[in-house]
């Protein structure tokens, strides 16, 4: 996955847009241009949590703390309960600051749902926030022609992948069962997470 909450494949994502390369000198001399060539005078503070069905979040979450080492970064790990970092990140507490994390997140159908949800000045957390993603969410949002919509939504998702708001690091497979006992299971379009369990039939 190139840019965030983008999956590959989709109508919504830019076949132009690519991983963004693995370039640790690069990533040095990008810190020094801005000014930072010994790292931040703080630490950067990676809580390590798991989710439900997300059990490999702390490992990837050392992953990039170990990266951030390599480049001449400190990283001060600290395990968290969801349950704890959830209630500091939907107030955007005191504890973000000079903080990061990784978030085990299923991309939806159609992207602005997921925007709505948590990338917009109405969401009730956000990964990121500015007045250009609030304009351009209100234009896509607003959208009935569905050429235009898909036009806008990628435009959206340019200027997350142009600015390097979130760096994803994978796409995995979900594993979803099948069986010839059930006749129907009614499922939203919009929602690419397992769910709707109770609605499933039996022949």
């Amino acid at each position: 996955m190139a840019a965030y909450r983008f999956p590959p494949g989709s109508i919504w994502c830019d076949p132009a847009w690519e991983p963004y390369p693995y370039d640790p000198e690069e990533a040095k001399r990008l810190l020094a241009e801005a000014d930072y060539p010994d790292g931040f005078d703080k630490p950067i503070k990676m809580y390590q949590y798991t989710l439900g069905g997300r059990p490999e979040l702390p490992n990837c979450g050392e992953a990039v703390a170990m990266d951030w080492e390599a480049i001449g970064l400190e990283v001060e790990r600290v395990p968290m309960d969801w349950g704890a970092f959830k209630a500091a990140w939907y107030p955007r507490g005191e504890i973000l600051k000079m903080g990061a994390h990784v978030l085990g997140a299923t991309p939806q159908v159609d992207p602005l749902a997921e925007i709505m949800g948590i990338l917009c000045r109405a969401a009730g957390h956000h990964g990121f926030e500015s007045y250009e993603i609030d304009r351009m969410f209100d234009d896509a949002n607003a959208e009935l022609d569905p050429d235009l919509r898909v036009e806008k939504i990628r435009a959206y998702g340019q200027h997350v992948y142009d600015n390097y708001l979130a760096v994803p690091i994978a796409v995995k497979d979900a594993l979803w069962g099948a069986s010839d006992k059930a006749s129907a299971w009614r499922l939203y379009s919009y929602n690419s997470y397992p769910h709707n369990f109770e609605y499933i039939e039996k022949k």
